[in-house]
């Protein structure tokens, strides 16, 4: 007995050290490929295009990253760039993490107004306040924004419009369902279709 526990244990430790690797590898992968990507951005002249050129001309600009890197995706992710289902979480993951490495994908969309055309205004309506929680996932959209769920298991969204200190968190999956600290601004929102402001969290900074 006391001899298939130990090797009960050993495999469970080889199996936890395997998953740390593969997170290891794909963190990695995701990194290199976001610089990358950066780069591509860097090259391209995206003022006064409309917005679907402007979408279109974001994809081009990091086909060929996705194109050098197949392989390496299939290897570590387990699918062929050709799944387009798959690849969609994959873009979408790899855009949160060039909105934390890439300044110039920050500005991108603050120098393009036509990917940020919305029948909203916004305004600040209070100072910063804080908010422990646990993080529960991160949405990646013209706007992104993550929900957390506090101690009374309410679940907030809170929506990531800027930079601030500590997205980097965000990027980070090994850091979802974890304890996080979140310091957030309330502003309202000018919501066109019922003609009248509502109130959103909007993220200021961000500690583990």
């Amino acid at each position: 007995m006391k001899k298939i526990i130990i090797i009960f244990l050993g495999f469970c430790l080889s199996y936890n050290i395997a998953l740390s690797q593969s997170q290891k590898q794909k963190d990695s992968l995701m990194k290199v490929m976001a610089l990358e990507a950066c780069e591509e951005l860097k090259k391209k002249d995206f003022s006064n295009l409309k917005k679907e050129d402007l979408e279109v001309e974001l994809g081009m600009a990091v086909v060929p990253v996705f194109s050098s890197h197949a392989q390496a995706i299939e290897d570590i992710y387990g699918f062929d760039i050709a799944e387009s289902d798959k690849m969609k979480d994959f873009g979408q993951e790899l855009g949160i993490k060039l909105a934390v490495v890439c300044p110039e994908f920050i500005k991108l969309f603050a120098n393009n107004r036509s990917l940020l055309e919305t029948k909203t205004e916004i305004k600040v309506t209070k100072d910063i306040m804080t908010l422990s929680a646990i993080l529960i996932k991160v949405v990646p959209g013209e706007f992104t924004y993550f929900q957390v769920k506090d101690k009374s298991g309410k679940t907030e969204k809170i929506w990531w419009m800027d930079y601030f200190e500590g997205s980097d968190i965000l990027a980070d999956t090994k850091n979802l369902n974890k304890n996080i600290t979140v310091k957030y601004q309330e502003k309202e929102v000018y919501n066109a279709a019922i003609k009248d402001y509502i109130k959103i969290k909007v993220a200021f900074g961000l500690e583990k």
